[in-house]
């Protein structure tokens, strides 16, 4: 067990006391990265319904091609052909700005 040291109050508030500690405040240790981003901001409810709607659109779009509707499997293309990258990038914006 460790030894309790009791001082007195008014030694206390004077600063006439001095407390010998061994332990060491900080760590030293050197991380690596890129850009300070944390795996679990992937996980993020707004990114992840995002994701899983265009996921869904681009496979019924697949679909549509299989079955043989061309016409409205281009016009899903052309939209997608913007959607894509305008989310891909914001995105980023996004979680970059709530780290």
């Amino acid at each position: 067990m460790a030894k309790t040291e009791i001082i007195p109050f008014r030694q206390f508030m004077k600063g006439e006391t001095k407390i010998n500690s061994k332990v060491k405040n900080s760590i030293n240790y050197h991380a690596f990265s890129i850009l300070p981003i944390s795996p679990m901001a992937f996980l993020d409810p707004t990114a992840i319904t995002i994701g899983a709607s265009i996921l869904i659109i681009v496979l019924v779009e697949k679909q549509l091609n299989k079955i043989g509707l061309f016409d409205w499997a281009n016009k899903i293309e052309a939209i997608l052909n913007l959607v894509l990258p305008v989310s891909a990038f914001s995105f980023l914006i996004y979680s970059l700005s709530h780290l």
